[in-house]
C-alpha cells in the first residue's frame, strides 16, 4: 500500500489507496479488495456503551437496519445536550450552554469523545478499515486507529 498526503496538510492521518490505481473515482466499478477508508464508528466494538446504543437503535427502528456513524453521532449529540443541560440547570441561552460545553468527556459507541475546551471542537477516534473478500461478499476490518483525533480541517 501507498500512502498519500491529504494535499493540504491539514490531516493528522494520510488518505490511503492501492499502488497503480487512481483514488477512488470509480471504484463502484471495480473490486473494492484492499481499500483502506476511515470512519468514525466501529459497530463492532466491545464494550457496554455500545451495545446499549446497538440495542436502543434496534429498539427504535424494529430492528430493519444497522446503525451507521449519523446514528452514532445523533447519539452523542443528545447526550451532550442531556449530560449540559443538566450541568447548567436546564439554562439553554447560548453563553451559558457553550460555557459549559467546554471540556465535555463522555463513553461514545464508538470511543471516547470529548469536546475540546480552547476550540469546542470534537476530539473523537478514527477507525482505519482495510476492504477484504469473504466467502459472503466484503467486508471492513480494522487495521488501525486514531485516538484523540481533533477536527482535521482546523488543524
Amino acid at each position: 500500500m501507498a500512502r498519500e498526503g491529504s494535499g493540504q496538510g491539514r490531516h493528522p492521518f494520510p488518505r490511503w489507496r492501492r499502488l497503480g490505481r487512481p483514488g477512488c473515482a470509480g471504484a463502484r466499478r471495480r473490486r473494492p479488495g484492499g481499500y483502506l477508508h476511515g470512519r468514525l464508528l466501529r459497530l463492532v466494538a466491545p464494550g457496554a456503551e455500545n451495545a446499549r446504543f446497538r440495542e436502543a437503535f434496534a429498539k427504535t427502528v424494529g430492528g430493519r437496519f444497522e446503525p451507521n456513524f449519523l446514528a452514532a453521532s445523533a447519539y452523542d449529540g443528545m447526550a451532550l445536550i442531556a449530560a449540559t443541560l443538566a450541568k447548567t440547570g436546564g439554562k439553554a441561552d447560548g453563553p451559558t450552554f457553550m460555557k459549559a460545553v467546554k471540556g465535555y468527556r463522555a463513553a461514545s459507541p464508538r470511543g471516547t469523545v470529548t469536546i475540546d475546551a480552547a476550540t469546542n471542537d470534537i476530539v473523537q477516534t478514527i477507525y482505519i478499515r482495510r476492504i477484504d473478500k469473504s466467502a459472503g461478499g466484503f467486508v471492513a476490518n480494522e487495521i488501525d486507529r486514531y485516538d484523540a483525533v481533533h477536527d482535521p480541517v482546523k488543524n
